[in-house]
């Protein structure tokens, strides 16, 4: 059997912690050393999971000639200068979404990634979208003409509570400084790469209308600049007579399901494009009588583990093994990026 490979992880918080558990269940990698801010809580963490090196200083794990690849877990205010110093250290990196919480910074990261195309680097907003089958099967009924020419996708997804109440220890979630955004553009890069993605990452963005607002609960604070938005749409026009409405929520007085619509003009698709959204696809489409009529088409879930980060590993090893191409490649979720930081700037 060839070595395992050997990865840092530099960011122990919630997501850090996901990240330890699911390179556990990937035969071909393990955890050697971990990184945080505090001694204490990385000194625990190496405790709980019996890692053998522990620091404080990311610059250790980068030094390490035995490290093979790094996780970025960090809040994204922080990840561009660890995302260069990595590449700049030779190290493959898995980079936690979003890229940033800076569109410029965010430029210097993708233009540092080009110039170390010898390392693998993949964003991680692949982990509910392109690595989920609902993907390749959407976008299969896509590329075989099923629904014709496709003008107009719809997106939905509210929910009553933020980031933070879900995860209390991430106070930065709040601030628009450091977390760059809500909802919006903390889902924004699953939900383009999906979407987006199905249709074959060809469309450019021509123009944005939309909202945000934020203090619509007072428990969390009254409307201020420096926060969050808590609810957030727009209607975005692309290139090739493409209509895109997506709106997004979280903290608002409202709580609806993943609902994702596709129209072409020879049909049309509704569904949950989140992997724990059920394996149905309802396609509407015109019966030998001319009716419109609904299948449903049921998705093959079979190879799918349900554990989403684990599949994204998995498929970050892939990477690192040759097999594969990353199939979101951080100058494209740059490119989704862009899309929100215009949303939330013009609304």
């Amino acid at each position: 059997m060839s070595p395992k490979w050997q990865i840092g992880i530099i960011g122990v918080g919630m997501w850090g912690r996901v990240h330890l558990d699911s390179v556990r269940d990937e035969e071909r990698a393990e955890v050697t050393c971990i990184c945080s801010r505090t001694e204490q809580t990385v000194k625990a963490v190496q405790q709980e999971y019996a890692i053998r090196h522990a620091t404080t200083d990311y610059q250790e794990i980068l030094a390490d000639d035995s490290v093979d690849a790094v996780i970025i877990a960090t809040p994204p205010h922080v990840h561009g200068d660890v995302f260069v110093d990595a590449l700049r250290a030779g190290k493959h990196v898995l980079l936690e979404k979003p890229v940033s919480s800076s569109l410029d910074e965010a430029a210097l990261m993708v233009q540092e990634a080009d110039a170390h195309s010898d390392l693998v680097v993949l964003e991680a907003s692949c982990r509910f979208s392109r690595l989920n089958p609902k993907f390749a099967f959407v976008r299969n009924m896509v590329q075989k003409g099923r629904l014709g020419d496709i003008y107009f996708v719809h997106h939905l997804q509210l929910k009553p509570t933020t980031y933070t109440e879900y995860n209390p220890r991430a106070e930065w979630a709040a601030d628009r400084r450091r977390a760059g955004g809500g909802p919006m553009f903390d889902w924004s890069g699953y939900d383009f790469s999906f979407h987006l993605g199905v249709l074959g990452d060809r469309h450019d963005l021509q123009g944005v209308r939309g909202f945000a607002v934020n203090g619509l609960r007072p428990a969390l604070g009254p409307a201020d600049p420096d926060l969050v938005e808590q609810h957030a749409a727009a209607l975005l026009q692309f290139d090739h007579g493409l209509h895109y409405y997506y709106e997004r929520a979280g903290g608002a007085y409202g709580d609806v399901p993943d609902d994702t619509r596709i129209h072409g003009t020879r049909g049309g698709l509704r569904f949950d494009y989140l992997p724990w959204g059920g394996d149905v696809v309802e396609w509407y489409t015109e019966s030998s009588g001319g009716k419109v009529e609904c299948r449903e088409l049921r998705v093959d879930m079979a190879g799918y583990s349900g554990e989403h980060n684990t599949e994204l590993i998995r498929h970050f090893v892939d990477c690192l093994d040759g097999r594969v191409a990353p199939v979101l490649p951080i100058g494209l979720a740059y490119r989704h990026m862009q899309m929100v930081w215009r949303i939330l700037r013009d609304s």
